[in-house]
């Protein structure tokens, strides 16, 4: 007896690739969920608990941040998962206000601290456009 599935694995890497990385077309309020709660995962296991590696030593009255010895790539590590968790909010943010019908450079305030928590909010709760805009048709939520 064959296994029967509904898509190839090499067709939901492109979709999985499509809705995390490249701005191209919309996401709705769903699919934003989904994207967030990643970012959020990748944040906190990416960025987050390496970045507890890092001691404070206060000298005086200056605090300086350095590592344990032979965890220097722990610095990089955070690097890497910030740029990417960077570029993930961005692209998630320009879909979703492609969505909304929207100007797209309005994505660039989800990285402004405090600002950032009323537009992702706002972006989560908002109901998209029904039907065509000039951004294009609305996208089906994922399925399996």
């Amino acid at each position: 007896m064959a296994l029967i599935t509904k898509k190839p694995f090499a067709e939901w890497i492109l979709v999985f690739a499509k809705l995390y990385f490249l701005p191209i077309g919309r996401i709705g309020r769903i699919d934003f969920l989904i994207v967030f709660t990643t970012l959020f995962l990748i944040a906190f296991f990416g960025v987050y608990l390496p970045g507890a590696q890092f001691e404070l030593k206060k000298t005086g009255t200056l605090i300086s941040v350095t590592l344990p010895p032979g965890k220097e790539y722990i610095s990089q590590l955070v690097n890497i998962n910030t740029i990417l968790c960077i570029w993930l909010l961005m692209v998630s943010s320009v879909k979703r206000l492609k969505d909304l019908d929207s100007k797209i450079w309005y994505a660039i305030f989800v990285i402004v601290p405090f600002v950032n928590l009323f537009v992702l909010l706002g972006l989560m709760l908002s109901e998209g456009t029904k039907g065509m805009n000039k951004y294009g048709p609305p996208k089906k939520p994922l399925s399996l």
